[in-house]
């Protein structure tokens, strides 16, 4: 019997009587003289693969628009994900230092990151650099959480964050200076033409920062460990005849140091689509992707070289308005290149293909909505895996929706769990390895109001065939199973003057054989933010985030809380003034063992519109 489980019954029934409690606060909120006109709820496609309003798709997921990320002042992509239902966050160190993102519970690499229809995570670890990646060249985040391999293969076992470049709407310059010697500066510009248009963003971010480590760290050095990004991103859109063709680049040059030295990383995606319809009946998507990554760390002598070609297409078709059909193909080809930079030897290289065959289905029924969606992979090294997802949902009145879903998952080993030769013959790698497998259900209750929307989520992750370094010589090997168990509750309300966001997170992370809980995990979390508009045009706005206790190597971390202040103030017609206070508080708190975070910090930044 697990020993836990009277207190996992208290933490979900605790938050079961919070939803209870909230939901029908929220719904008798809702003012019948407010506004009549609905308000926009934004569009996501990562889910099904097809365009849809956020509150309709089956999926837990969230969507960021350029103008949340604008309104949240966010400084990094750390900030952006937080906040969200079932995500959390670790980070070795300040700004810039390597960040993991663990989504539902599941490990840092069991989330599938795109950018702009292209899968971005380092062939050799698995895991994506998010660090690497500023907030100045997004347009808009979607997040799906659960599984998703019946429409993305490999990875997608606690979800997919799916990131799109920068669009801007015209030209623009903004400059940034704030605590820890910080200064950052981008350039946005877009230029229509007849019968095309195009844009681009130049960004750069630099921060002297603080020691990266304290005295609990296992190599502290109390210098300052700062960091630089450069950043590029630009695309081209025209049509020919019924398709639309866009083309697009993301290029980041990012170093940051730690107190053993620094690391470089340089990356570059490159993104071709054709998108249209083919007949009156059927419409597709036609997506060629690019991804180089080079990371040197000269301390530890290491290099890695990765690039991977994906190329996807899908067909789509509407049956009577009630039923939609996707099918399509996908092809992935990567290989990566391991060097001993003392002496440029090799220290392993490998390549790998795949190739994939994907449908989902969809249909309403009256008061029922049904999906299901399939997909077979073919790995040159792995062999095959069939992966699904079912869902069901049902009305039960106008604004509630009952829904229910099932899905397996999986990842293949990464390049390093396959080829390293280890430190001396000990951590390596094994050619033999097996894909990590998992099965989740989900059981969630939604309402969406005119401006308002809830949803309360349950959910069960079995993940089973873990790569664990336990073998022979701590070889790596399929031993490790985990059990993740959790409950979501989020709220959301829209109106023409405030925007208000707010969620709670409990969940039980753990290893199915020692019933030790998964590291870096808290078991609760929960955030409020709430912006005001201003006549003006501007905004102010604060949030409040709040993390549990979480386990660590040998040591448990504290539970803390985070308040932040920021606002949006128009000088004159072109020109905004941004103020930021983070860590109001100045909470002392670690998101890792022996690392530091900021304490009481803040910025200015003015930005211009032509």
């Amino acid at each position: 019997m697990n020993k836990n489980a009277p207190h996992q019954a208290s933490r979900v029934g605790r938050c079961l009587f919070l939803a209870a409690f909230a939901v029908p606060a929220m719904t008798l909120a809702q003012d019948p003289a407010a506004d009549a006109a609905m308000v926009q709820e934004p569009l996501i496609i990562t889910a099904t693969r097809l365009e849809a309003n956020l509150n309709e798709v089956l999926a837990s997921a969230d969507v960021l628009t350029r103008e949340d990320i604008e309104r949240s002042a966010a400084s990094d992509l750390l900030e952006l994900l937080r906040r969200l239902p079932g995500v959390d966050i670790s980070r070795t160190g300040g700004p810039g230092s390597q960040t993991s993102v663990f989504l539902r519970g599941s490990n840092s690499n069991h989330v599938l990151v795109m950018i702009d229809g292209t899968r971005v995570a380092s062939v050799h670890s698995g895991a994506f650099a998010f660090e690497t990646l500023p907030v100045s060249q997004i347009e808009r985040i979607e997040v799906v959480r659960g599984p998703a391999a019946s429409f993305y293969g490999s990875d997608a076992i606690g979800g997919v964050i799916q990131i799109f470049t920068r669009k801007p709407q015209g030209h623009s310059l903004r400059l940034m200076a704030g605590s820890y010697n910080e200064r950052a500066g981008e350039y946005s510009g877009r230029w229509d033409g007849d019968g095309m248009d195009s844009w681009a963003s130049v960004g750069w971010r630099e921060l002297d920062g603080f020691s990266a480590q304290n005295q609990n760290g296992f190599s502290f050095d109390p210098d300052d460990d700062g960091f630089e990004n450069a950043s590029l991103s630009g695309g081209i859109r025209t049509r020919i005849g019924d398709q639309q063709i866009t083309a697009t680049v993301l290029a980041n040059d990012h170093q940051i140091e730690f107190d053993q030295g620094a690391s470089d990383t340089r990356t570059v995606q490159l993104n071709l689509n054709m998108s249209g319809a083919l007949t009156s009946a059927l419409s597709h998507r036609l997506n060629l992707g690019y991804a180089d990554e080079d990371r040197e760390t000269a301390a530890f002598f290491s290099q890695f070289d990765s690039e991977r070609l994906d190329l996807d297409w899908q067909i789509n078709t509407l049956i009577s308005g009630r039923h939609s059909v996707t099918a399509g193909l996908a092809l992935i080809d990567e290989e990566g290149l391991s060097l001993n930079s003392f002496d440029n030897s090799v220290t392993y290289q490998g390549d790998r293909q795949n190739r994939a065959a994907f449908a989902g289905w969809s249909a309403s029924y009256g008061a029922h909505e049904l999906e299901a969606s399939v997909r077979l992979d073919d790995n040159s090294e792995f062999g095959s895996e069939t992966t699904g997802r079912l869902a069901w949902a049902m009305s039960l009145s106008n604004d509630w929706r009952l829904i229910a879903s099932h899905g397996t998952a999986f990842r293949a080993p990464s390049l390093s769990e396959q080829l390293s030769p280890g430190f001396g013959g000990l951590f390596a790698g094994n050619p033999d390895l097996n894909p990590e497998t998992s099965a989740s259900s989900e059981l969630a209750l939604d309402w969406s109001g005119r401006q308002q929307h809830v949803r309360i989520s349950a959910y069960q992750n079995s993940i089973d065939d873990l790569i664990s370094f336990s073998g022979t010589d701590f070889q790596a090997i399929n031993i490790a199973e985990a059990d993740i168990t959790g409950v979501e509750l989020a709220w959301a309300y829209r109106h023409d003057i405030w925007d208000v966001k707010s969620s709670v997170t409990l969940q039980d992370a753990e290893d199915a054989g020692s019933k030790q809980s998964l590291l870096r995990r808290p078991d609760r979390k929960a955030s409020i933010s709430a912006d005001y508009r201003l006549e003006s045009g501007g905004s102010m706005g604060a949030e409040v985030f709040y993390s549990g206790e979480a386990e660590d190597f040998g040591v448990t971390l504290d539970s803390y809380s985070i308040v932040n202040l920021r606002s949006r103030l128009p000088l004159g017609q072109r020109t905004v003034m941004e103020l930021k206070i983070e860590n109001l508080l100045d909470q002392d708190y670690q998101l890792a063992q022996g690392f530091n975070t900021p304490g009481r910090s803040g910025y200015i930044a003015f930005s211009w519109t032509f």
